[in-house]
């Protein structure tokens, strides 16, 4: 089922906004917060939107949405190396 939001179609990134989401949701089999997914999903779209306004090639798109998923993955282990 395809999830509009502002027009940009969320239907194959399913898995990313909960893998970015506070904590990774997914991807430590945690459970985290509502409030870094729901960031994550605006995030995502937002990216999307723009991306898709500047005619952008749609492959483009999906290695840009990798990419962030990386990133913040990275992030979110360095943070968590820095509390332990």
């Amino acid at each position: 089922m395809a999830v509009g939001l502002g027009g940009v179609s969320l239907n194959g990134e399913r898995g990313s906004p909960a893998v970015t989401g506070e904590r990774g949701a997914i991807a430590y089999g945690e459970r985290g917060p509502i409030g870094g997914t729901v960031l994550a999903v605006l995030i995502l779209a937002v990216v999307q939107g723009q991306l898709t306004l500047l005619y952008v090639p749609s492959y483009v798109i999906m290695i840009v949405q990798g990419g962030t998923v990386v990133v913040a993955l990275t992030v979110s282990r360095a943070l968590d190396a820095l509390r332990a």
